[in-house]
């Protein structure tokens, strides 16, 4: 019976080829109507598996082949954006049922908390990401030797969750294990050290240290031209895209509009049209024209890489965020200030719930609202979204950070325009 059952869930499971190759713009859209489309499919499935649930669990391959069952049965789920259910059926049934039957430090577990640490991540809820890498990095320090290559994967997830929550000693450190590793490591395609040098960058990039964040950048491009050999490939633009946010946030905006060109090109010759990556590209070139003073440019960019987010991402992820900060943006420069700070505070309410406490992001957008009630003549609120941004900055970034001085000095303006005004009255 195991076998048969064994065959009957490769041909589903190729049956669901086509559905697990969706890119993730088209998520919103396609995975409604191939779930109606695939129903009795789905409902087959979940015959299965409850009737397996029911069967004794005597045998190994029985319990291996249930396992597998679920495991591939919430990955489809996440495959076609129902990240609810594939929560469901990771937590509630897969990882309850190995928890049931398997020793604690079990490589499989393993196995479980990673694909359930992926889809909290893919979901924006990165402090629950970075609990479940957690728990796969106790299994392996039990299960493997040290500095054993399995581990590289999961520092490396691990830094990347605590720099998406703004921790960044701790995503740093976990980096430096991921370095060490590869550099014990004979058999690790200079992939990894590419993807580490990046990781690396992009925590040196939010702490402000602009020039070790370029060297690392430089040298993850290096170890990834090696890897991949040329230069027309996807890793390749986003390495481009980082280095030009380096020179973006020096302000040196002619310089990073031809690394985000270069992305651009590259993105749009390779993906599909609309493919999430293109998001950040769209993104960060709507940055550099609005900076420019380019609003046109700017708010084009910008609308297209809100629309592929609002595709591809939940309500309440911190990129649909971003976006709407950085729409904000461009109406405060616009002069319509009153859309600026609906924007502004979509942005907000999302940052609020999605991110912890003091996070650099929501200081961002304290930022940009002080900004637009500070042209309001609006000088009290100002200093209290100011304030606020200076406070955050000082919990998470280092003193020399350039956005605490630049806080910093916006709240004595505010506070300077504030005196005046009551000179004035008086």
């Amino acid at each position: 019976m195991v076998d048969r059952l064994q065959r009957d869930i490769q041909l589903l499971l190729h049956h669901f080829a086509p559905v697990n190759i969706f890119t993730m713009q088209n998520l919103k859209e396609t995975s409604l109507q191939n779930i109606n489309k695939e129903q009795a499919t789905y409902m087959w499935f979940q015959l299965l598996i409850e009737t397996l649930l029911k069967l004794p669990h005597t045998s190994q391959a029985n319990r291996e082949l249930i396992e597998e069952c679920m495991e591939r049965y919430c990955l489809a789920y996440k495959d076609l954006g129902n990240i609810k259910e594939a929560l469901y059926w990771l937590e509630e049934r897969a990882l309850k049922l190995q928890l049931s039957k398997l020793p604690d430090n079990h490589p499989d577990l393993a196995v479980t908390y990673s694909n359930i640490g992926e889809t909290y991540c893919e979901n924006g809820n990165y402090r629950k990401a970075r609990e479940n890498y957690e728990r796969v990095l106790a299994i392996e320090k039990v299960a493997l030797s040290p500095l054993h290559p399995s581990t590289v994967t999961t520092f490396s997830n691990l830094g990347v969750m605590c720099e998406k929550i703004g921790d960044y000693d701790a995503a740093l450190a976990y980096h430096r294990q991921a370095l060490e590793v590869l550099l014990h490591s004979r058999t690790l395609d200079h992939i990894y050290f590419a993807t580490t040098y990046n990781n690396m960058a992009a925590v040196f990039d939010w702490r402000g240290d602009f020039d070790e964040a370029l060297y690392h950048y430089d040298k993850a491009l290096e170890y990834l031209l090696t890897s991949v050999g040329t230069d027309n490939h996807p890793d390749m633009a986003s390495c481009y895209n980082n280095i030009g946010m380096i020179h973006f946030q020096r302000k040196g905006y002619k310089k990073a509009l031809e690394f985000f060109e270069k992305t651009q090109k590259i993105e749009e010759c390779l993906l599909e049209r609309n493919h999430y990556s293109l998001a950040t590209t769209y993104n960060n070139l709507g940055m550099v024209f609005a900076a420019q003073g380019k609003l046109i440019e700017a708010m084009q960019y910008h609308r297209r890489a809100l629309a592929i987010r609002q595709r591809a991402l939940s309500k309440t992820h911190p990129e649909l965020a971003a976006s709407y900060d950085n729409l904000g943006v461009v109406y405060y420069k616009k002069g319509h200030y009153k859309t600026a700070i609906d924007f502004h505070q979509r942005a907000l309410s999302i940052q609020n719930i999605t991110l912890p406490h003091n996070h650099p992001s929501t200081a961002i957008t304290k930022e940009h609202l002080g900004d637009v009630y500070f042209r309001l003549d609006n000088y009290r609120a100002a200093l209290k979204f100011y304030t606020d941004a200076l406070n955050m900055a000082q919990t998470r970034l280092p003193a020399s950070h350039p956005s605490i001085k630049q806080y910093s000095a916006k709240m004595n303006q505010a506070k300077a325009k504030l005196a005046k005004k009551k000179d004035i009255c008086f």
